[in-house]
């Protein structure tokens, strides 16, 4: 009889060692799916941020373009004035259509410098989120954990 009892501990020490290495596995798998989940948010941030990013560009080059034309026309109306004042004629020039014009594209540059801004703004805090996810990514390989 002690040699069955011999052989059943052994099966019970051995089912006990495989048991701890399917816990250690999955122990490896959930850290691994943590990783995924991580990179899967941050993927998401960045397509987002990306969208965003494109859109303040266009939004951009669509006032650049309208600030083009505004001054297209403007050095339009100051051909003219000169032309008129160059032939010696005594012709009044209303200058309101030039302040006008100067007006807009007074407007249109406040706004253009505004979405400067916060296309700047974006685009650092892009930077920044890049850095910093490096710098997780980095700590994370040196302390041991799993970098994917």
């Amino acid at each position: 009889m002690p040699a069955k009892r011999k052989v059943s501990s052994d099966k019970i020490k051995l089912l006990e060692e495989k048991i701890k290495e399917i816990e250690k596995k999955t122990h490896i798998w959930d850290q691994f799916e943590s990783a995924i989940n991580k990179l899967t948010e941050q993927v998401d941030k960045m397509v987002t941020v990306s969208i965003n990013l494109q859109a303040k560009m266009t939004e951009l080059m669509i006032k650049t373009t309208d600030l083009t034309e505004n001054v297209v026309e403007m050095v339009d109306i100051l051909k003219e004035a000169s032309e008129i004042e160059e032939s010696g004629g005594n012709v009044e020039v209303d200058m309101n259509p030039v302040v006008d014009e100067l007006k807009k594209i007074e407007k249109q540059n406040e706004e253009m410098v505004k979405e400067i801004s916060q296309l700047t703004t974006q685009i650092k805090k892009l930077y920044t989120r890049q850095l910093i996810s490096k710098a997780v990514k980095s700590s994370m390989g040196e302390e041991g954990g799993y970098v994917i």
